[in-house]
């Protein structure tokens, strides 16, 4: 399935369900596509449970940014964060990344949103995202927002 059309399938479900169940189902849909590539590669976690909260915690972060992310943005995000989570809970984080000073410095509404977002999770865990980890989650996001802004250039 290629989440860039899911404009398509929408519109087909349009006359039969309303925006909301729309949305359930987009969102079900992107977790279930999800959670196969994580069961594949997970080890030790619970794909299910830990996809569960990623999932809440992915769209609480779009509550608090008040965004919406594409659908392949979001599925690279649930993929990178349930292997965070692994490397974190196994301690193998990444630690490395290049300016993180400025990153924290220029970036800390972004952190204390990530933090907010995904606490429960984190808490069930009992792990700590560092702001390398963070900064990545940034870079999914940006770009999700340079693909949007060209997308809608290319209209005109």
């Amino acid at each position: 399935m290629n989440f860039k059309d899911i404009d398509i399938l929408n519109s087909i479900f349009k006359p039969y369900l309303d925006e909301d169940e729309i949305e359930e189902f987009n969102q079900n849909l992107l977790k279930n596509f999800s959670i196969q590539s994580v069961m594949e590669n997970l080890t030790i976690l619970n794909p299910q449970k830990l996809l569960d909260f990623v999932s809440e915690s992915v769209q609480n972060l779009q509550l608090v940014m008040q965004k919406k992310f594409q659908s392949r943005t979001i599925i690279g995000i649930y993929i990178h964060i349930c292997f965070l989570v692994e490397r974190l809970v196994t301690k193998t984080a990444i630690e490395i990344y290049e300016n993180l000073d400025d990153f924290a410095n220029n970036h800390s509404d972004f952190i204390q949103q990530v933090n907010q977002s995904f606490d429960p999770m984190l808490k069930n865990y009992h792990v700590k995202m560092p702001i390398s980890e963070i900064a990545y989650l940034y870079e999914y996001i940006a770009d999700d927002e340079d693909e949007r802004k060209v997308a809608s250039d290319d209209e005109f």
